[in-house]
């Protein structure tokens, strides 16, 4: 599913990630890029421009929330987005079971929903990779429910 940001939702979605960078650096939060040197304010940016994505595309509010690292990214729902077009979804051990995620692939206001899944439904030993730096689930697309069947399996 494609959606494509205007404007203002760009413009909207990237100031929540410049405050989000923002944050981190006035807490000392470290990188908050998972050790990646480059891209910590892309990183937000992008991540913020996802959620509107998937906000806008189920006609979900969105709170453009900053500090509230644990809570849902949109309504009941977590966003997981990588600006790798063949990327894989990935989820950490303690990413919450029973949480509904949407994965999201694209860049600058074009994105692409993949699918979404209960976290815990694929937190499965075959997706558990340790070669990289922070160790965690790389699901790939095929083990994701199609985002036409999300709204009706929401709480």
């Amino acid at each position: 599913m494609q959606v494509v940001l205007s404007w203002y939702e760009i413009l909207a979605a990237a100031n929540v990630g410049v405050m989000r960078r923002a944050q981190d650096i006035e807490e000392k939060k470290g990188d908050g890029n998972y050790g990646k040197i480059e891209g910590f304010w892309q990183s937000h940016v992008e991540g913020a421009l996802a959620e509107m994505a998937v906000a806008k595309h189920l006609d979900l509010y969105w709170s453009h929330s900053c500090g509230t690292r644990r809570g849902a990214d949109v309504g009941p729902l977590q966003v997981r987005h990588t600006e790798l077009p063949n990327g894989n979804m990935i989820l950490h051990p303690g990413d919450k079971d029973d949480e509904l995620c949407v994965f999201v692939t694209g860049t600058s206001g074009k994105y692409t929903l993949h699918g979404w899944t209960r976290q815990g439904d694929v937190k499965l030993p075959e997706y558990w990779r340790t070669n990289v730096r922070y160790p965690a689930y790389f699901v790939p697309r095929e083990a994701l429910k199609p985002i036409e069947t999300l709204k009706e399996n929401m709480p």
